[in-house]
C-alpha cells in the first residue's frame, strides 16, 4: 500500500454523518459560486475546490457525488459540469 492511501477497510469505516458532511460540501461548492437550480457548475471549479480538500474527504466524494445523483439534486450529462436541481437547491438552503 502506497503512503497515505487509506485501504478499502478504513474508507469504510467513515461514518454516515462523514459523508453526509462531504455531501453538503459539494453543495456548498455550488451556494459559493452562486449556481441557482437549473443552471451548470463549471467542472473545473468544483474539481480545484475538491482538489484542496483532505485526503480523507476526498475519498468520499465520490459515494456523496452517487447520492447526489441518485436523490435527484444533481444531474449529470453537461459536458460543462453538473447542473443544480430545484430539489438540489432547496437541500443546499435548508
Amino acid at each position: 500500500m502506497r503512503p497515505g492511501v487509506l485501504s478499502e477497510c478504513e474508507i469504510s469505516e467513515f461514518t454516515m454523518d462523514e459523508r453526509e458532511q462531504v455531501l453538503k460540501d459539494i453543495l456548498q461548492i455550488f451556494k459559493s459560486n452562486g449556481i441557482k437550480a437549473g443552471d451548470v457548475m463549471d467542472k473545473k471549479l468544483m474539481m480545484d475546490e475538491i482538489k484542496s480538500w483532505p485526503q480523507e474527504r476526498k475519498l468520499m466524494v465520490r459515494d456523496a457525488w452517487h447520492m447526489l445523483v441518485g436523490n435527484g439534486l444533481i444531474q449529470e450529462g453537461d459536458p460543462a459540469g453538473p447542473r443544480l436541481t430545484p430539489r438540489g437547491e432547496q437541500l443546499m438552503n435548508s
